[in-house]
């Protein structure tokens, strides 16, 4: 009989005759079928002694790659023997039959079964080795083969994606099951996410956890090339179990790329493109008015001023009431409480439930599952907070004491024609996105604002200078002025840079196959832009931590075309209200510069307090807290806080 060789070049003959092989060249052998054929048992048991457990999962690989070399081009089915043997690998082996993880350089099955049954028969080995010399006694029934199977399957696995990681985007080295689980970040994660992008030198990079692949976009050109030219692929969400306990899956972030999507988006739309909210100015003047009068009278809380003037707009436009403080309003207590308690519940890996969603059929009792208890509190609050006010317009309109609003056209739309069955659901939803969405976003920029005004007396300076010369002092600036103060603009601009409202996007998912750049992005991938990485990158924004208005000002004083849109978001999925958000943040700096100046509170001793520039984690980001002062800048700013009252009524 001629020899039989193999990749490793050990002549199976030869192998027989001696056993000076090294481990690698008898693992090898012991995984053929020839070799099985001409090996009586005592061999087995001899040749054994010489492997180690950490060639396993070499050899393993080796075996993998020499069947992608010999059989690189053709489409290899799975064995039925193996499918029934092991039914639970089925949808690995199905996936790994598809073109796309063929084409793009997945596992494709028949490199599976070649793994699997070279780690089963070493566990029948083992087993064989250590009790028995009868091979008719060897079963692969025994749970002890069947766990240690499973155990060097899954290492083989673990082995080979390592190999062929160039497939996917750069990413840290993993572990095996939990990828890269214990290195994700628990506190701002944006810039973990930007100093690893650098590390691996690309500006899209994967992590791994508990197998579920996310792709983080560190870049302006990626988000533009994935998030905007491809927005077909990329504009889907996963909706997170929590979120689903929570009540907040009717919330435009976390709808599915679909039909319900599509119709509140709509509606979103209707009431907020870039004409629409022109209609909304005499109340945001009227609001921010408010806001000026609350400081001016109790200067140390501007941060629950900034919070109830919100409020006021967000609820005033959904259902044409709501002062917008949670102390006397009842339905924004009811909505400031449901997204508090949201607030942390949403980053891939926040809870458990997320990752092993059947815990929620678990009994809310036992240990570790106390998210049970406090999502069922959550979606109460969270059913109050659409259901309240959206019944209180009605009764209102049919007492005809209800105001113009979105809630009350909507109502009226839909008493003129047929109802679907979720259009109702769909006007609710609309309505309660308004303020949800619009309030907290408005507080954390504001808050911004002031921070970074405080801490940079210079720019305040100059951007008051600025609005005394367009404004003069006997008036408050008015939306028609914006044209006119681009330095005012610049800092507003550089408000959103700064310290971002949402810094990591809401994860979205691949909706098909896709490549980038040569890397390979699954369907179902999770997909996060990181704009903090965009926006903080110190090739585009040098010295990006430094406040610097002037970065949007060309040298003879006019505006970049640096327009910050990305702070809004992406594609398809850009943040539906960003024409009422931008134009009331900026009011709300320019109003407040043209009348106070923000300097530093004193403690006891007289001191000034200092204030960190750090912000929180989650869906929402805003400044911890700080303090400071709102100080009337003159005579001539006290006596125009004194006709804001006549103001109001004329409006």
């Amino acid at each position: 009989m001629a020899p039989i060789t193999n990749p490793i070049g050990c002549d199976i003959d030869f192998c027989f005759s001696r056993h000076e092989v090294p481990p690698d060249q008898l693992l090898w052998l012991l995984t053929t079928a020839e070799t099985r054929a001409r090996l009586k048992t005592q061999d087995f048991a001899q040749i054994w002694c010489a492997i180690r457990w950490r060639d396993i999962v070499r050899i393993s690989a080796m075996r993998i790659e020499y069947h992608r070399q010999k059989d690189d081009t053709k489409r290899a089915k799975p064995s039925c023997n193996l499918q029934r043997r092991f039914g639970f690998m089925r949808g690995s082996l199905d996936h790994a039959q598809s073109s796309s993880a063929c084409e793009h350089g997945q596992i494709a099955s028949k490199y599976i079964t070649a793994s699997v049954w070279c780690c089963l028969r070493l566990s029948v080995v083992l087993h064989f080795h250590r009790t028995t010399k009868d091979v008719s006694r060897m079963s692969l029934s025994n749970p002890f083969l069947a766990s240690i199977g499973i155990l060097i399957f899954t290492l083989a696995i673990y082995a080979f994606k390592t190999r062929n990681a160039a497939h996917y985007p750069p990413g840290l080295p993993t572990l095996p099951l939990v990828g890269n689980q214990f290195s994700l970040p628990t506190r701002k994660p944006w810039e973990t996410y930007f100093n690893w992008s650098k590390q691996l030198h690309g500006d899209v990079i994967s992590v791994w956890a508990l197998g579920q692949l996310t792709v983080v976009i560190n870049s302006k050109k990626a988000a533009k090339e994935l998030l905007e030219r491809r927005s077909a692929i990329y504009s889907d969400r996963p909706t997170p179990t929590m979120i689903k306990l929570l009540g907040w899956d009717f919330n435009l972030a976390w709808i599915p790329y679909s039909e319900k999507w599509r119709v509140r988006r709509r509606i979103l739309h209707e009431n907020f493109h870039a004409q629409a909210v022109l209609a909304y100015r005499p109340l945001q003047k009227t609001k921010i008015r408010g806001f000026l009068k609350g400081v001016w009278g109790d200067p140390g809380e501007f941060g629950r001023y900034i919070r109830i003037t919100a409020g006021a707009i967000a609820m005033s436009i959904a259902y044409g009431q709501g002062g917008g403080d949670p102390e006397d309003d009842k339905f924004v207590r009811a909505a400031e409480d449901a997204l508090s308690m949201l607030s942390y519940s949403v980053f891939p890996g926040a809870t458990a439930v997320n990752v092993f969603p059947f815990l929620r059929h678990l009994p809310g009792w036992l240990p570790g599952l106390g998210f049970k208890p406090f999502a069922a509190r959550c979606t109460e609050l969270t059913t109050n907070m659409k259901n309240a006010p959206w019944e209180f317009v009605k009764q209102g309109m049919a007492d005809g004491t209800a105001g113009p609003s979105m809630a009350s056209t909507l109502i009226n739309r839909m008493r003129e024609g047929p109802v679907g069955e979720d259009d109702e659901q769909a006007a609710k939803d609309a309505c309660a996105i308004t303020y949800v969405a619009g309030a907290d976003t408005t507080v954390s920029a504001v808050s911004t604002a002031v921070l970074a005004l405080l801490l940079n007396p210079e720019v305040q300076r100059r951007a008051q200078s600025e609005i005394d010369k367009v404004v003069g002092r006997d008036r408050l600036p008015e939306f028609e002025d914006r044209p006119a103060t681009p330095y005012s603009e610049a800092v507003y601009r550089e408000v959103l840079r700064w310290i971002l409202v949402a810094p990591l996007s809401v994860p979205r998912a691949a909706f098909d196959d896709d490549v980038y750049e040569g890397y390979f992005i699954p369907k179902g991938t999770q997909i996060i832009a990181n704009t903090w990485s965009m926006l903080h990158n110190p090739e585009e924004y040098p010295d990006p931590e430094a406040f610097k208005p002037e970065r949007y000002l060309t040298p003879d004083g006019q505006l970049t075309d640096d327009d910050m849109k990305y702070a809004f978001g992406f594609g398809r999925r850009v943040c539906s209200g960003l024409h009422l958000a931008d134009s009331t943040v900026w009011m709300i700096i320019v109003s407040f510069l043209s009348i106070f100046d923000i300097v530093p509170a004193k403690d006891k001793d007289g001191n000034d307090i200092p204030a960190e520039v750090d912000c929180s984690d989650g869906v929402v980001s805003h400044p911890f807290p700080f303090q400071c002062v709102f100080k009337p800048r003159d005579k001539a700013a006290e006596a125009l806080l004194t006709r804001l009252g006549d103001m109001d009524s004329e409006d």
